[in-house]
This record gives structure tokens, C-alpha cells and sequence, in this order.
């Protein structure tokens, strides 16, 4: 095996970890807003991929998905740029 392979290998991993990392910040970001199963009064935001931003919606403190967020700044900085 060539002394170069191993590096190789380091270079290609190193590239293809911000492909998967923004892969992930799609998915995340395209899902539907769900308050989720209970009845919770949680001020959060998610991104609206119609509307190309992220608004305001009352998580109920358990389920839903990823695309939930704290803050309008933490949403809009994970789901620039989709």
C-alpha cells in the first residue's frame, strides 16, 4: 500500500464532513413546524422554507422535530443560506 493512502483518507474525510454537516442543517431546517404532544407554552421559532425565514410558533414542550429553535438569531444562523 502506498504511504500516501492514509492521507488520502484523512484529506477525503475532512472534505466530506461540512457536505454532511449542511445536509443536515437542510433536513433539519425543511421540516414542518410541530408544536408537538403536549400542552406546553414554549415561545420558539422555526424556519418556513415557503417563506424563505424563521417564525415565531408555541412548541408544547415535548415531540416535534428538529426545526425548533430558542431564538429567531439561533434559527436564522442554522437555516442561512437554504
Amino acid at each position: 500500500m502506498s504511504p500516501i493512502w492514509p492521507f488520502c483518507l484523512i484529506i477525503g474525510l475532512c472534505l466530506l464532513s461540512p457536505i454532511d454537516g449542511a445536509s443536515k442543517r437542510v433536513k433539519m431546517c425543511l421540516q414542518p413546524s410541530i408544536s408537538g404532544r403536549c400542552f406546553g407554552y414554549v415561545e420558539s421559532y422555526a424556519y418556513n422554507p415557503i417563506k424563505r425565514h424563521c417564525e415565531p410558533f408555541i412548541y408544547g414542550g415535548c415531540g416535534g422535530n428538529d426545526n425548533r429553535f430558542a431564538t429567531k438569531v439561533e434559527c436564522e444562523y442554522n437555516c442561512r443560506d437554504i
